[in-house]
């Protein structure tokens, strides 16, 4: 009863997490069951599916089931699990919706390992509960949830080591972190961002254990070893996955291509993908690491050669990383026909957006669209303060962790596709920041009002 007592408001905001996104899911059971599903969602079911009753890592739906080299196991894993329990989609749904409301708790968390304030964790922990990209992509069958949880998990134990220099969280962050990378590759860069923390540390830190950025890679390599050993067994090379040169080629430089030729993203992907099967000396099928490399250096050619194109387009990118609002997908759990056309790669290519955007939404996707902006525009003012507070304190390492991260989610989003799923796992950090900039701004007009 005392823990109950002294934690209340969290409590409060954990039941406020909760109840939207459960609330979402049934609304969406009710309106379109299969809302849940995308094409993505497929991909990840069937590797589950093939796992469980083929004991092969495959995204075939039939003979011969070859193995796969871009996805990565833990999602699929995840989904195996209840594949293998005979326990309904819904329900898949439904654990999402408890890790969405653990990723408040955790941001929560995250927030006091920077600040006693016992203000700032409950606004930090307020703000993911009602980020709505958080609360729609939690009931859909996609990593977005999963990974977010593992991600806010390690940063938060980094975030103590920091404080309290135990190597206890070296290894806790390094096993989630590890997670997180076998969940989506893009958190492996995270690995450099901690490494720069621990080594700025050693640098200015008197008594500091010297040996945890090697006690850190350890534990981190040790966790996905399993799967490199795998690739190395299946495809000859240590690697995580091959997804990321795929995205080279298709989102990367075909943007570029798509800018200079006037034509569509899709078209470009097409072209693209042509031409670099007839340059390659082998089979695109049969030799994945090789037709991988080849795709890696001609993309980079492009890149390389049209590199004011790519800043252009990656500085835009950017930009909609952090502000653009989830559209089409409230539409789809709402049982609204038509809504492809109102997903951002659609829009985002064509003229007339905001008339494409109210021509296809519904009344209240609209109203959500408005009310994230409104949201992102005073989170957004709290986070540009929030860095103030963070020099103010003189917390460098925790602004080189979490701005670390931010650049380096925001700089890997891909041109021609852009969604708000993207930011989700740095929204905690974003929250943390933010929350700590609007009590700032709190303090400062008190202080001017008396």
């Amino acid at each position: 009863m005392n823990w109950l007592s002294q934690n209340k408001k969290l409590i409060w905001i954990s039941c406020i997490a909760f109840t939207l996104r459960f609330a979402l899911l049934v609304i969406s059971m009710i309106l379109n069951p299969d809302a849940m599903w995308t094409y993505d969602s497929y991909g990840y079911w069937q590797l589950g599916h093939n796992i469980i009753h083929h004991e092969v890592f495959s995204q075939a739906v039939s003979p011969p089931l070859e193995p796969d080299y871009f996805r990565t196991p833990l999602y699929p894993l995840f989904l195996a699990l209840f594949e293998n329990l005979n326990i309904g989609n819904s329900f898949i749904v439904f654990c999402q919706v408890i890790l969405s409301t653990l990723i408040c708790i955790y941001t929560y968390k995250l927030s006091k390992t920077i600040s006693p304030n016992e203000k700032i964790a409950l606004l930090a922990g307020l703000i993911m509960a009602l980020d709505i990209p958080s609360i729609v992509f939690a009931n859909f069958i996609l990593t977005e949830t999963l990974f977010s949880l593992l991600l806010v998990i390690s940063i938060f134990h980094v975030s103590r080591f920091i404080k309290h220099e135990s190597l206890k969280d070296t290894l806790y962050s390094a096993a989630f972190l590890g997670l997180a990378t076998l969940c989506r590759p893009i958190a492996f860069p995270v690995v450099f961002i901690v490494g720069v923390v621990l080594f700025l540390m050693t640098l200015h830190r008197a008594g500091y254990h010297r040996f945890s950025i090697l006690f850190f890679l350890f534990f981190f390599t040790v966790i996905i070893s399993p799967w490199l050993i795998r690739n190395k067994l299946t495809f000859g090379e240590f690697f995580i996955s091959h997804l990321g040169e795929h995205v080279l080629m298709n989102i990367h430089a075909g943007a570029i291509v798509a800018a200079q030729k006037g034509i569509s993203p899709y078209e470009a992907e097409i072209e693209l993908r042509s031409s670099f099967i007839r340059t390659f000396n082998g089979n695109a099928v049969k030799c994945p690491n090789e037709f991988a490399n080849h795709i890696q250096i001609e993309s980079q050619k492009i890149i390389f050669e049209n590199f004011g194109v790519f800043l252009k387009l990656h500085l835009k990118a950017g930009v909609l990383f952090f502000v653009k609002p989830v559209r089409g997908y409230i539409d789809l759990l709402l049982g609204k026909k038509n809504t492809y056309a109102a997903f951002s790669r659609d829009i985002s290519s064509g003229k007339g957006r905001l008339d494409s955007f109210h021509k296809y939404s519904g009344r209240f996707t609209v109203a959500m669209v408005y009310l994230q902006i409104i949201f992102s525009l005073v989170v957004y003012i709290g986070f540009a303060i929030g860095i103030a507070f963070l020099f103010r304190e003189k917390m460098y390492y925790t602004s080189v962790l979490f701005l670390g991260t931010l650049a380096c989610f925001a700089s890997t989003v891909m041109p021609s596709w852009v969604e708000a799923r993207f930011r989700i796992p740095v929204m905690p950090m974003v929250a943390v920041i933010s929350a700590a900039g609007l009590l700032l701004l709190k303090e400062i007009y008190t202080k001017r009002k008396k």
